[in-house]
């Protein structure tokens, strides 16, 4: 049996598993629901493998995990692009409506109504009856 064959097998199906991954966050545009310290240890393990197996020169474990060490740093890179554009997406938000002019104008306009004073209204309320 050729053992060679069965390890390009496996590591070509560990290799593509997280393709579906890298999709979906790229078509969603988040990956909140990444657990960074899973990526990198991940990261980090395949490339201790894809070392050994390649100065072992056994090309079914370092071919594979090399593909592997590839897709991790896809999905790490989506981690940080898309958590720091939505971390910025929401300090503009923020920033932005802390300097609305519609929360604090700095001039009264003709489109505001003028508010009576407490005292007013229940005075005119009591004329009502």
């Amino acid at each position: 049996m050729n053992y060679g064959l069965l390890g390009y097998v496996g590591g070509t199906l560990l290799s593509l598993q997280m393709i579906p991954q890298i999709i979906k966050i790229y078509r969603q545009k988040d990956a909140s629901q990444l657990s960074l310290e899973f990526m990198m240890c991940n990261w980090l393990g395949l490339g201790s493998m894809s070392a050994y197996g390649f100065l072992n020169r056994d090309p079914p474990i370092y071919v594979p995990t090399a593909i592997s060490w590839i897709n991790t740093s896809i999905l790490i890179s989506q981690k940080y692009f898309y958590d720091y554009s939505k971390r910025n997406t929401q300090e503009t938000t923020r920033i932005e409506e802390i300097q609305s002019p519609e929360q604090f104008p700095l001039s009264f306009s003709s489109d505001i109504p003028q508010r009576s004073h407490p005292v007013d209204i229940l005075y005119q309320n009591q004329h009502r009856t």
